[in-house]
């Protein structure tokens, strides 16, 4: 978007996007989207974080 020429920024609540775009059904997960890549050596998986230790 431009005003007078100079490139404009528009905020706009998410919300509200969504309310304004056209709706569309080809969300995919966001896993699936990367393991798409096909990126050799990409590793997804996460370990189970328990937080920290810490003395009170």
């Amino acid at each position: 978007m431009t005003v007078r020429g100079h490139d404009a920024v528009v905020v706009v609540a998410a919300h509200e996007r969504e309310r304004l775009l056209p709706p569309t059904n080809d969300a995919v997960p966001f896993v699936t989207f990367m393991e798409s890549l096909s990126v050799d050596g990409l590793d997804l998986t996460r370990d189970r974080d328990l937080g920290r230790d810490i003395a009170l």
